[in-house]
């Protein structure tokens, strides 16, 4: 019984910040996306209203998908943030009958949340670009094109890549593993002027 209690919040929460999604973006969503219920016309603006639950919130400054970096940002206090830590609460206090403690893993596991989160952000509005010109909303993707995100992730991903492998115990390691943060960092200067 435990599951589903930390289970259909976080289902209905999804739900919600799709369907506020959709509700905003359903023109948009026609270009982009339009097998998604709104855009297609299965559901009607009303049925998505409704499915939000909270019609009063649909108000100008809270569409962010135009500000390149409010999105992401908000994404990632809303994925990385809120829902990693809500969830740990949770489950230590009310599933495991255990005091809440921060953890270094918990601290570690946010931070990566929230990097991802936002790095996700960034990525979302790559296949929308079509639409969001169109509308004339300013995503990175519009601002510095397709490529540009799609490179930086790549180099973003080989970092990754590459962190996996370092030894902790070994300062030999270490160091290599900073050289390389250093290389890629080089690398994007030089790629910057090349992607377009």
């Amino acid at each position: 019984m435990g599951i589903l209690k930390a289970l259909v919040p976080a289902v209905l929460m999804n739900i919600y910040v799709v369907t506020l999604n959709q509700l905003y973006d359903v023109e948009i969503d026609k270009v982009n996306k339009p097998d998604l219920p709104l855009a297609s016309g299965d559901f009607s603006r009303g049925t998505g209203i409704a499915i939000a639950l909270i019609s009063s919130l649909t108000l100008p400054f809270l569409r962010w998908k135009g500000h390149p970096f409010l999105a992401p940002f908000s994404m990632m206090i809303l994925m990385g943030l809120v829902y990693q830590l809500l969830f740990f609460i949770h489950i230590q206090k009310y599933m495991l009958a255990r005091p809440v403690v921060i953890t270094k893993p918990l601290v570690f596991a946010t931070a990566f949340m929230c990097v991802l989160s936002f790095a996700n952000g960034l990525l979302k509005d790559v296949p929308d670009v079509d639409g969001d010109r169109k509308f004339d909303i300013q995503t990175l993707s519009v601002i510095v094109g397709r490529e540009r995100v799609i490179c930086h992730s790549i180099l973003a991903f080989i970092l990754w890549l590459r962190a996996k492998t370092v030894d902790l115990s070994s300062n030999a390691s270490t160091l290599s593993f900073y050289m390389f943060i250093w290389k890629v960092h080089y690398v994007e200067y030089l790629l910057i002027h090349f992607v377009r």
